[in-house]
């Protein structure tokens, strides 16, 4: 004889977000059914912040309780926050991703290479006749920028090789 089986409550609400997000290319949702738990991976925070006030956030079945949260995704790798920040600035010859670099253990940086060109400006500096700095644009970003190591930065080849 055939075992009726009845789906708990909870697994029909979790299907009801389900399909309701399931043709929004925005949205994704995952669900641990024995946890009782749904999350929305929501792409864009305005979005991701008006289903939060729009959904429940817990739903209460008897004495189970499925939680609903709403996540909104950051997408953005380190390579395309480090391509935002230097966007335009001519200082910059190109930005590479590590996974990009013939060395091993580098798929995790960003290099940022600068031109190759001697940066001056004067400095009141009494070892230069003219009172100048004389540096290069990667030595002035180290002192700059508290990027962590996953953000390396370096000077282009005189001669561009790659080009």
């Amino acid at each position: 004889m055939a075992q009726l089986r009845v789906s708990p409550p909870w697994i029909t609400h979790i299907h009801y977000i389900e399909q309701i997000f399931g043709d929004d290319p925005d949205v994704t949702v995952t669900s641990n059914e024995e946890l009782r738990q749904v999350r929305l991976f929501v792409d864009g925070q305005d979005k991701a912040d008006a289903i939060a006030k729009l959904i429940k956030k817990k739903v209460a079945f008897g004495d189970e309780t499925l939680t609903i949260e709403v996540v909104p995704c950051n997408d953005e790798t380190l390579a395309s926050t480090v391509r935002k920040a230097f966007a335009g600035n001519e200082a910059v010859a190109r930005i590479i991703d590590g996974s990009e670099s013939p060395v091993p253990f580098y798929d995790d940086r960003v290099f940022v290479l600068f031109r190759p060109d001697v940066v001056q400006f004067f400095n009141d500096n009494l070892t230069d006749f003219y009172g100048n700095d004389n540096t290069l644009y990667h030595l002035i970003a180290r002192e700059v920028f508290d990027a962590g190591p996953s953000v390396a930065f370096g000077t282009d080849l005189v001669w561009n090789e790659i080009d």
